[in-house]
C-alpha cells in the first residue's frame, strides 16, 4: 500500500469536554481511500488559497490523521450543515467511512497517487469532533 502517514501513532490530549475533563486516546490507522466518503468535494478544496503551500507540507510531514466517522445518512447530513453548497459532495452509502476533518489531507493523498491515509476512526461524533478540532487548534 502507498500510504500517506501522520507523523503521530496515537492521539492523546486532555480535553474539556462539557463540564468534564476528559482524557482523549485513541489509536491510529491506516485507511485505504476507496473506503472513504468525503464531505466535501474534494477538487474543490483545490482551489483554496493557500493550498499549494498545504499540499507541499502535509506531502512533507503530515502531522494529523484524518478524523472519520461511520458513513451513516444522519452523520453525512449534520457534516454537511456548515460546507458551502458549491463545496458539498454526495453521499456515498457503499463507502465505510466519512471523513470529518481533514478533507483537504484526503484531496492532497487522493491527487498525488496514494490509496491509503492515517485515520482516526470513530463511532462517537462528538469524539471526532473534540478531536478534530483539537488537531485544527481550537481548544
Amino acid at each position: 500500500m502507498n500510504t500517506l502517514t501522520s507523523q503521530c501513532t496515537k492521539i492523546h490530549f486532555t480535553a474539556l469536554v462539557g463540564n468534564h475533563v476528559t482524557d482523549i486516546t485513541e489509536d491510529i490507522y491506516v485507511i485505504k481511500l476507496d473506503d472513504i466518503a468525503p464531505a466535501v468535494n474534494l477538487r474543490s478544496r483545490e482551489t483554496l488559497s493557500g493550498f499549494s503551500k498545504l499540499e507541499e507540507a502535509v506531502l512533507k510531514n503530515m502531522y494529523h490523521p484524518v478524523v472519520l466517522v461511520e458513513n451513516t445518512w444522519e452523520n453525512y447530513t449534520n457534516a454537511i450543515q456548515t460546507v458551502h453548497k458549491g463545496m458539498q459532495e454526495g453521499y456515498y452509502p457503499k463507502r465505510r467511512y466519512l471523513c470529518l476533518f481533514g478533507n483537504q489531507r484526503l484531496a492532497i493523498a487522493s491527487r498525488n497517487g496514494y490509496d491509503s491515509i492515517s485515520a482516526v476512526c470513530l463511532k462517537d461524533v462528538n469524539r471526532a469532533i473534540v478531536i478534530g478540532k483539537y488537531n485544527e487548534g481550537i481548544r
